[in-house]
């Protein structure tokens, strides 16, 4: 899984900011795997898959929740690390 920031991040207030990113599935069980989270039919390791990759693949940020999900952008609470 690979991902990109899209446009910058904004700031919310207590070292807070929303992020959007697009994450880059790099094959076809982890397209799956956003596509099941999104339509909330994900099973266990397909959520947690998402979930690790959005708490610990962000470089640079730390994800505290996430706000929305349409398609494969996501738009993150999160702390720049």
């Amino acid at each position: 899984m690979n991902h990109e920031i899209i446009g910058e991040p904004i700031y919310i207030g207590e070292a807070l900011y929303e992020i959007i990113v697009k994450l880059i599935p790099e094959n076809e069980s982890e397209a799956k795997a956003v596509r099941n989270v999104e339509i909330g039919k994900a099973n266990e390791a397909e959520k947690e898959l998402i979930d690790n990759y959005l708490l610990f693949g962000l470089s640079g940020w730390s994800t505290l929740s996430v706000k929305s999900q349409v398609g494969t952008i996501f738009k993150l609470k999160a702390t720049n690390i």
